[in-house]
């Protein structure tokens, strides 16, 4: 179970890295952000100390939630055991690729601006997760 949290954890900071490349196009494409967040940030806090904020807790969220996906690759093996799909556990492989069409459909309905990009993201995390974690958990 431990190396699959330490799975969940590396696969996390490897999303992390794509989030925050993500997350800088963002910051740098975005005209007037500056400005834009000056207006809506409490005066106590300026714009350019909430982006480094931004910047330095994404790596640490993204390694909280693979140590959980990891924990529930774990408990899943457990219940589920099963190859396939190119992973050592199909079922969990099929749980992560349906929440990632999930979210491809929000994507698609709520977030039409940038589609290519967000769904570029989706399927970089079921890659991540959906068969990286696996293969790493379970590489001796």
């Amino acid at each position: 179970m431990v190396r699959d949290i330490l799975s969940g954890i590396v696969t996390g900071l490897a999303m992390s890295t794509v989030f925050l490349g993500i997350i800088i196009y963002a910051f740098i494409s975005t005209r007037n952000l500056y400005d834009r967040l000056a207006a809506r940030l409490p005066a106590s806090l300026s714009p350019m100390a909430f982006m480094v904020l931004v910047l330095v807790t994404i790596p640490v969220v993204w390694g909280i939630l693979g140590a959980l996906i990891g924990f529930l690759y774990a408990e899943i093996r457990e219940a589920l055991p099963g190859e396939g799909l190119g992973s050592p556990n199909a079922a969990y492989t099929l749980i992560i690729l349906g929440v990632v069409a999930t979210l491809m459909l929000l994507v698609l309905i709520v977030r039409r601006r940038n589609a290519i990009i967000s769904l570029t993201t989706c399927l970089l995390f079921a890659g991540i997760f959906g068969w990286i974690l696996p293969l790493l958990a379970e590489w001796r």
